[in-house]
Parts: structure tokens; C-alpha cells; sequence
């Protein structure tokens, strides 16, 4: 490869990584009820499959397993999840809802269904929303 085919890549990738961080930070602000996007994506998991190992939440929704640990003390420190070891390997670490982790999913679940996507995109920062807003319109 030629030395500016190499400096388009390296460009191209810079801007890649530099967009996926953008969307990382609109991703965290998004909270309900002191909760984040992350943690919330955790609480719907274990709701729809029950029952989670951190290992395969990590792996599943792409998390580092040092982000599991962290999301999973938060939700555990707010009441919404319980961890426990299994009996037969104490190395294995379950996360599992509480039933204040449920009805917090319930109750936010009726009332997302309700607002439309522009005023979520309120919630974002001028730019981003601005930008998500012109692309994705149901």
C-alpha cells in the first residue's frame, strides 16, 4: 500500500474511534431514574433471560468486565440487582434482579413507551441530538 493510501486509513480510523466516543459520553448521560443506558440494558437482559453470569453480560453487551463490575456495584448499591455466587463453582458470579429492579423497568417502560424520540433527543446535547434527530425519524 502507498504511504497516502496508509494516511487515509489512519485518518478514517481516527475519525471512527472519535465518533464511537461521542456516542459512548450521549450514551452514559442517558439515565432513568439515576440509572444509565448501561445499566438498564443489564436490567432488561435479566428480565428477558433471567438470571446472568458477569462474565456473559460483559461479553454479550460488549462491556469490559471491569464496566460489568462497576454497573453491576451500581445497581446493586441502588437496590435493582443482587449478586450471588454459584454453589457448585464459587468462581462464577450471577447478577439477578430485585423486585425494586423490576418494578423500576415496569414502571419506566409504560412511561418511555409514551414520549416520542424528539423528546429524547431534547435531552441530548445540541449537536448530537441536532444530529441523531435528522437521521433517525421514525
Amino acid at each position: 500500500m502507498e504511504n497516502t493510501q496508509w494516511e487515509r486509513l489512519a485518518a478514517a480510523d481516527h475519525l471512527f474511534r472519535k465518533m464511537v466516543r461521542r456516542f459512548v459520553k450521549e450514551r452514559d448521560r442517558v439515565s432513568v431514574e439515576g440509572v444509565a443506558l448501561p445499566g438498564m440494558l443489564i436490567l432488561h437482559k435479566i428480565i428477558r433471560d433471567g438470571e446472568q453470569r458477569l462474565s456473559d453480560l460483559a461479553e454479550e453487551l460488549d462491556f469490559t468486565s471491569g464496566a460489568i463490575t462497576a454497573l453491576s456495584d451500581k445497581l446493586e448499591a441502588g437496590g435493582y440487582t443482587v449478586r450471588r455466587r454459584k454453589e457448585d463453582d464459587r468462581r462464577t458470579v450471577l447478577l439477578d434482579i430485585t423486585a425494586c429492579g423490576r418494578e423500576m423497568v415496569e414502571r419506566n417502560g409504560r412511561a418511555s413507551r409514551t414520549r416520542s424520540w424528539s423528546s429524547r433527543a431534547a435531552s441530548m446535547s445540541g449537536s448530537s441530538a441536532i444530529w441523531m434527530d435528522s437521521r433517525i425519524r421514525c
